[in-house]
Protein backbone atom coordinates (compact mmCIF):
# COMPACT_ATOMS: atom_id res chain seq x y z
CA UNK A 1 0.00 0.00 0.00
CA UNK A 2 1.32 3.51 -0.51
CA UNK A 3 0.43 6.84 1.76
CA UNK A 4 -2.40 9.11 0.40
CA UNK A 5 -1.47 11.74 2.72
CA UNK A 6 -1.30 11.70 6.39
CA UNK A 7 -2.85 8.45 8.42
CA UNK A 8 -4.12 7.70 4.96
CA UNK A 9 -3.39 4.37 3.18
CA UNK A 10 -4.71 3.62 -0.25
CA UNK A 11 -4.04 -0.03 -2.11
CA UNK A 12 -4.82 -3.70 -2.16
CA UNK A 13 -3.51 -6.48 -0.63
CA UNK A 14 0.51 -7.04 -1.61
CA UNK A 15 0.44 -9.07 -4.84
CA UNK A 16 2.20 -12.51 -5.26
CA UNK A 17 3.43 -15.13 -2.61
CA UNK A 18 2.39 -14.25 1.03
CA UNK A 19 4.22 -15.86 4.07
CA UNK A 20 2.74 -13.65 6.65
CA UNK A 21 -0.86 -11.05 6.73
CA UNK A 22 0.91 -8.88 9.12
CA UNK A 23 -0.42 -8.03 12.78
CA UNK A 24 -4.26 -7.96 14.46
CA UNK A 25 -5.29 -4.92 12.72
CA UNK A 26 -8.76 -2.71 14.18
CA UNK A 27 -10.89 0.31 13.81
CA UNK A 28 -10.25 2.68 17.00
CA UNK A 29 -13.98 4.16 17.76
CA UNK A 30 -12.09 7.81 17.31
CA UNK A 31 -11.38 7.02 13.70
CA UNK A 32 -14.34 5.13 12.70
CA UNK A 33 -17.43 7.80 10.87
CA UNK A 34 -20.90 6.96 9.27
CA UNK A 35 -19.89 6.09 5.60
CA UNK A 36 -19.87 9.54 3.05
CA UNK A 37 -22.95 7.95 1.42
CA UNK A 38 -24.72 8.28 4.45
CA UNK A 39 -28.40 6.95 6.09
CA UNK A 40 -30.69 5.16 4.51
CA UNK A 41 -34.21 4.28 5.48
CA UNK A 42 -34.60 0.89 6.80
CA UNK A 43 -38.64 1.66 8.24
CA UNK A 44 -40.78 4.48 8.74
CA UNK A 45 -39.47 5.16 12.63
CA UNK A 46 -35.83 3.94 11.70
CA UNK A 47 -32.73 4.54 8.99
CA UNK A 48 -29.52 2.83 8.76
CA UNK A 49 -25.82 4.09 8.24
CA UNK A 50 -22.69 1.76 7.60
CA UNK A 51 -19.15 2.87 9.62
CA UNK A 52 -16.73 2.90 7.86
CA UNK A 53 -12.63 3.67 8.73
CA UNK A 54 -11.42 6.56 6.49
CA UNK A 55 -8.23 6.08 6.99
CA UNK A 56 -8.15 3.14 4.33
CA UNK A 57 -9.01 3.39 1.23
CA UNK A 58 -9.41 0.99 -1.68
CA UNK A 59 -8.32 1.30 -5.32
CA UNK A 60 -12.14 2.70 -6.36
CA UNK A 61 -12.05 5.30 -3.85
CA UNK A 62 -14.04 3.48 -1.42
CA UNK A 63 -13.53 3.70 2.34
CA UNK A 64 -12.38 0.78 4.03
CA UNK A 65 -15.62 -0.81 5.86
CA UNK A 66 -14.83 -0.19 9.65
CA UNK A 67 -13.43 -3.20 11.87
CA UNK A 68 -14.74 -2.10 15.36
CA UNK A 69 -14.57 -4.11 18.00
CA UNK A 70 -17.87 -5.07 20.33
CA UNK A 71 -17.42 -2.62 22.59
CA UNK A 72 -15.77 0.21 19.86
CA UNK A 73 -18.82 -0.43 18.05
CA UNK A 74 -21.39 0.76 21.12
CA UNK A 75 -19.03 3.77 21.52
CA UNK A 76 -19.64 4.96 18.24
CA UNK A 77 -23.57 3.99 18.26
CA UNK A 78 -23.49 6.02 21.67
CA UNK A 79 -21.56 9.53 19.87
CA UNK A 80 -24.30 8.82 17.12
CA UNK A 81 -26.91 8.78 19.20
CA UNK A 82 -27.70 5.39 16.98
CA UNK A 83 -27.36 1.75 18.87
CA UNK A 84 -26.53 -1.78 16.52
CA UNK A 85 -28.46 -3.06 14.12
CA UNK A 86 -31.10 -6.11 15.90
CA UNK A 87 -31.16 -9.67 14.47
CA UNK A 88 -34.70 -8.66 13.42
CA UNK A 89 -34.04 -5.63 11.48
CA UNK A 90 -30.74 -7.59 9.79
CA UNK A 91 -33.38 -9.87 8.43
CA UNK A 92 -35.31 -7.05 7.16
CA UNK A 93 -32.32 -5.44 5.48
CA UNK A 94 -31.85 -8.83 3.67
CA UNK A 95 -35.63 -8.62 2.75
CA UNK A 96 -36.04 -5.14 1.49
CA UNK A 97 -32.28 -4.05 -0.23
CA UNK A 98 -31.90 -3.11 -3.56
CA UNK A 99 -28.47 -4.39 -3.36
CA UNK A 100 -27.75 -7.55 -2.10
CA UNK A 101 -23.57 -7.97 -1.60
CA UNK A 102 -21.74 -11.20 -1.88
CA UNK A 103 -20.99 -13.58 0.39
CA UNK A 104 -16.98 -13.05 1.14
CA UNK A 105 -15.69 -15.66 3.49
CA UNK A 106 -12.14 -16.01 3.66
CA UNK A 107 -9.54 -17.76 2.78
CA UNK A 108 -10.44 -17.96 -0.73
CA UNK A 109 -8.94 -19.96 -3.63
CA UNK A 110 -6.46 -16.78 -4.39
CA UNK A 111 -5.25 -16.40 -0.45
CA UNK A 112 -4.97 -20.14 -0.36
CA UNK A 113 -2.93 -19.90 -3.90
CA UNK A 114 -0.52 -17.09 -2.83
CA UNK A 115 0.11 -19.04 0.57
CA UNK A 116 3.73 -19.69 0.62
CA UNK A 117 6.24 -20.83 3.37
CA UNK A 118 4.77 -21.08 6.82
CA UNK A 119 1.51 -20.30 5.21
CA UNK A 120 1.84 -22.79 2.39
CA UNK A 121 -0.43 -26.63 3.05
CA UNK A 122 1.29 -29.07 4.77
CA UNK A 123 2.29 -32.99 3.84
CA UNK A 124 -1.17 -34.65 5.26
CA UNK A 125 -2.42 -31.31 6.25
CA UNK A 126 -6.39 -31.41 5.11
CA UNK A 127 -8.11 -28.75 3.32
CA UNK A 128 -10.24 -27.91 6.46
CA UNK A 129 -7.24 -27.54 8.65
CA UNK A 130 -5.29 -25.39 6.45
CA UNK A 131 -8.39 -23.19 6.35
CA UNK A 132 -7.99 -23.00 10.08
CA UNK A 133 -4.56 -22.39 10.17
CA UNK A 134 -5.09 -19.49 7.79
CA UNK A 135 -7.74 -17.95 9.37
CA UNK A 136 -5.60 -18.11 13.07
CA UNK A 137 -2.80 -16.30 10.69
CA UNK A 138 -4.74 -13.65 8.29
CA UNK A 139 -8.44 -13.71 9.96
CA UNK A 140 -8.10 -10.48 12.12
CA UNK A 141 -5.63 -9.02 9.70
CA UNK A 142 -5.54 -5.50 7.23
CA UNK A 143 -5.01 -7.91 4.55
CA UNK A 144 -7.53 -9.89 4.75
CA UNK A 145 -9.92 -6.71 5.53
CA UNK A 146 -9.06 -5.25 2.47
CA UNK A 147 -8.96 -8.49 0.64
CA UNK A 148 -12.33 -9.01 1.45
CA UNK A 149 -13.75 -5.41 0.18
CA UNK A 150 -12.30 -5.51 -2.87
CA UNK A 151 -14.50 -8.46 -3.80
CA UNK A 152 -17.48 -7.18 -1.93
CA UNK A 153 -16.95 -3.68 -4.03
CA UNK A 154 -16.29 -6.18 -6.93
CA UNK A 155 -19.37 -7.05 -7.08
CA UNK A 156 -21.23 -4.03 -6.22
CA UNK A 157 -19.46 -1.34 -7.59
CA UNK A 158 -21.42 1.06 -6.07
CA UNK A 159 -23.55 2.22 -2.94
CA UNK A 160 -25.87 4.68 -4.11
CA UNK A 161 -27.02 7.72 -1.23
CA UNK A 162 -30.07 6.56 0.63
CA UNK A 163 -30.06 2.81 -0.53
CA UNK A 164 -30.33 0.10 1.27
CA UNK A 165 -27.43 -2.47 0.83
CA UNK A 166 -27.61 -5.73 2.45
CA UNK A 167 -24.88 -8.08 3.14
CA UNK A 168 -21.64 -6.06 3.58
CA UNK A 169 -20.38 -8.60 5.41
CA UNK A 170 -21.61 -9.85 9.02
CA UNK A 171 -22.84 -7.47 11.55
CA UNK A 172 -21.93 -7.08 15.57
CA UNK A 173 -25.94 -7.42 16.22
CA UNK A 174 -27.49 -5.23 19.36
CA UNK A 175 -28.24 -7.08 22.86
CA UNK A 176 -24.95 -8.88 24.24
CA UNK A 177 -24.60 -9.33 27.88
CA UNK A 178 -21.56 -7.47 29.30
CA UNK A 179 -18.56 -8.07 27.97
CA UNK A 180 -19.50 -10.22 25.06
CA UNK A 181 -20.62 -9.99 21.75
CA UNK A 182 -23.38 -10.84 19.27
CA UNK A 183 -22.44 -11.48 15.67
CA UNK A 184 -25.14 -12.35 12.90
CA UNK A 185 -25.28 -11.99 8.89
CA UNK A 186 -24.40 -13.93 5.62
CA UNK A 187 -27.70 -15.22 4.19
CA UNK A 188 -26.78 -17.37 1.61
CA UNK A 189 -29.72 -17.86 0.17
CA UNK A 190 -31.45 -21.02 2.34
CA UNK A 191 -29.80 -20.22 6.02
CA UNK A 192 -27.80 -17.55 7.76
CA UNK A 193 -24.04 -18.76 8.15
CA UNK A 194 -22.92 -16.30 11.25
CA UNK A 195 -25.98 -17.37 13.47
CA UNK A 196 -26.44 -14.91 16.89
CA UNK A 197 -27.61 -16.30 19.99
CA UNK A 198 -31.20 -16.78 20.89
CA UNK A 199 -33.41 -13.73 21.78
CA UNK A 200 -32.56 -13.35 25.67
CA UNK A 201 -29.05 -15.22 25.78
CA UNK A 202 -26.85 -14.42 28.88
CA UNK A 203 -23.92 -16.15 26.88
CA UNK A 204 -21.94 -15.56 23.25
CA UNK A 205 -19.03 -16.73 20.84
CA UNK A 206 -17.20 -14.47 21.28
CA UNK A 207 -16.51 -11.53 23.93
CA UNK A 208 -16.34 -7.60 23.62
CA UNK A 209 -12.78 -7.41 21.87
CA UNK A 210 -13.09 -9.29 18.90
CA UNK A 211 -13.23 -8.61 15.38
CA UNK A 212 -12.17 -10.12 12.16
CA UNK A 213 -12.16 -9.54 8.87
CA UNK A 214 -15.72 -9.57 8.11
CA UNK A 215 -17.30 -7.90 11.50
CA UNK A 216 -18.98 -4.47 10.13
CA UNK A 217 -21.11 -2.27 12.18
CA UNK A 218 -24.55 -0.39 11.19
CA UNK A 219 -25.77 2.17 13.31
CA UNK A 220 -29.73 2.31 13.48
CA UNK A 221 -31.06 5.58 14.43
CA UNK A 222 -34.62 7.40 14.91
CA UNK A 223 -35.44 9.27 11.47
CA UNK A 224 -36.96 11.79 13.98
CA UNK A 225 -33.57 12.49 15.52
CA UNK A 226 -35.03 11.37 18.98
CA UNK A 227 -33.16 9.01 21.64
CA UNK A 228 -32.73 5.53 20.89
CA UNK A 229 -31.82 2.64 23.68
CA UNK A 230 -29.84 -0.25 23.31
CA UNK A 231 -30.82 -3.86 24.65
CA UNK A 232 -26.78 -3.83 25.41
CA UNK A 233 -25.78 -4.58 28.68
CA UNK A 234 -22.22 -3.09 27.67
CA UNK A 235 -23.40 0.30 26.83
CA UNK A 236 -26.79 2.57 26.20
CA UNK A 237 -26.62 4.09 22.87
CA UNK A 238 -28.95 6.97 24.07
CA UNK A 239 -28.34 8.17 27.03
CA UNK A 240 -31.49 8.38 29.71
CA UNK A 241 -33.46 6.27 27.03
CA UNK A 242 -34.71 2.91 28.17
CA UNK A 243 -33.42 3.81 31.80
CA UNK A 244 -34.98 5.28 34.71
CA UNK A 245 -38.20 5.72 35.19
CA UNK A 246 -39.20 4.10 31.84
CA UNK A 247 -37.28 0.68 33.19
CA UNK A 248 -38.64 1.52 36.18
CA UNK A 249 -42.37 1.06 34.51
CA UNK A 250 -41.05 -1.30 32.66
CA UNK A 251 -40.24 -3.55 35.09
CA UNK A 252 -43.76 -3.02 37.00
CA UNK A 253 -45.07 -5.62 34.50
CA UNK A 254 -42.77 -8.38 35.97
CA UNK A 255 -45.35 -10.11 38.19
CA UNK A 256 -44.09 -11.39 41.86
CA UNK A 257 -40.41 -11.46 43.04
CA UNK A 258 -38.16 -9.34 40.17
CA UNK A 259 -35.61 -12.20 39.70
CA UNK A 260 -33.11 -13.13 36.62
CA UNK A 261 -35.71 -15.75 35.31
CA UNK A 262 -38.62 -13.90 35.74
CA UNK A 263 -37.03 -10.80 34.03
CA UNK A 264 -35.88 -13.24 31.09
CA UNK A 265 -39.29 -15.06 31.30
CA UNK A 266 -40.95 -11.58 30.88
CA UNK A 267 -38.77 -9.79 28.64
CA UNK A 268 -40.79 -9.48 25.48
CA UNK A 269 -43.65 -7.56 26.93
CA UNK A 270 -40.47 -5.55 29.02
CA UNK A 271 -39.27 -4.90 25.41
CA UNK A 272 -42.90 -3.72 24.33
CA UNK A 273 -42.97 -1.11 26.76
CA UNK A 274 -39.71 0.54 26.52
CA UNK A 275 -41.09 0.87 22.71
CA UNK A 276 -43.99 2.76 24.14
CA UNK A 277 -41.76 5.22 26.65
CA UNK A 278 -39.14 6.05 23.31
Amino acid sequence: MSAEGPGVLTGTMEPGVTSSYGPSWQTPASAAEVAPWGWAPLDDEHEIAIVVDPRVHLPNGAPLFARLTYRSALEVAARERARLISREEVQELQQRAGIVGPLVALPDDALRSNASGPLAQRSGETRQEWDQRLRGAGMTSLAWALHHDERWWGKVATWPAGALVARAGKHWVDGAPRGFSFLFGWWDGSRWIQTAPPPGATSAFHDDQHHDYATTTILVRRRDGGAIASSSSSGSAAGSSGSGAGWLLALLLIPGPLTVAALAANWPAVKRQLRRIR
